[in-house]
């Protein structure tokens, strides 16, 4: 019987880096199957400071972050609704990752202020 439907897998790395106003380290994240088509990158963050409102992201192949597969993209903070220091963005993308081993590079940068990421996943179908 052939499958119907989609399937959808995410990957998810729990994290607990600084992030300020340029990129510094870009976070490993291990892909689930890099055969899949990826369409949403979540980001969770808290002690959200000193204005940040936009959170930019940009995804590497290497962990230098020379050889990018999205670039910069940004997004609003959305923060809590009982908790102003906590927040997260959703990035909208419609792509096959393009890379020979199972490991992609997450950057992220604020507009001001400064961040804590906590949780970086990327959610994918098939």
């Amino acid at each position: 019987m052939a499958k119907t439907g989609h399937f959808i897998q995410s990957s998810t790395e729990k994290v607990s880096i600084s992030v300020g106003t340029a990129f510094n380290l870009g976070v490993p994240v291990v892909l689930e199957d890099r055969r899949m088509v990826h369409s949403a990158i979540f980001v969770h963050v808290d002690t959200i400071a000193a204005g940040a409102e936009t959170l930019t992201m940009r995804i590497t192949s290497d962990a230098a972050g020379d050889v990018t597969i999205i670039p910069d993209t940004a997004a609003g903070i959305s923060t809590g609704i009982t908790t102003a220091t906590d927040g997260s963005c959703v990035y909208k993308v419609d792509i096959a990752i393009p890379v020979e081993d199972d490991t992609v590079h997450v950057w992220l940068k604020t507009d001001a202020g400064t961040v804590k990421a906590r949780e970086v996943t990327l959610s994918a179908w098939e």
